[in-house]
């Protein structure tokens, strides 16, 4: 319950990135503004948004864990792939619209 959740607010903003004037990846570890209001990732997750004019994508990962869930904007599928290093973090993503540039990791699953 609380994955659908998180990739709702990483897709708010990727959206909110998209938005604005310039397109870019960013990694959230920290508080970070959201319109008027902020957001914080749990204790030792990380994610990562990306947007272009186009397209976006996100991940998110937690510190303990080896699996990173992901989605891409063409597709409503969550994805997931293990095997990701325990105690690692994961770059943000490119912004696509494949599940194979979603990070790294290859060998991507539909939740």
């Amino acid at each position: 319950m609380v994955r659908p959740t998180i990739m709702k607010i990483a897709l708010v903003i990727a959206l909110t990135m998209a938005a604005g004037s310039a397109y870019a990846s960013s990694t959230i570890t920290t508080v970070t503004g959201l319109g008027a209001s902020s957001f914080t990732p749990s204790n030792n997750v990380q994610i990562g948004v990306a947007s272009s004019d186009s397209m976006y994508s996100a991940n998110s990962k937690h510190l303990n864990g080896d699996r990173i869930i992901a989605f891409v904007s063409t597709d409503s599928k969550l994805y997931y792939s293990s095997g990701a290093t325990v105690g690692s973090t994961v770059a943000a993503p490119s912004a696509s619209n494949s599940n194979s540039n979603l990070s790294a990791t290859s060998g991507w699953n539909s939740m």
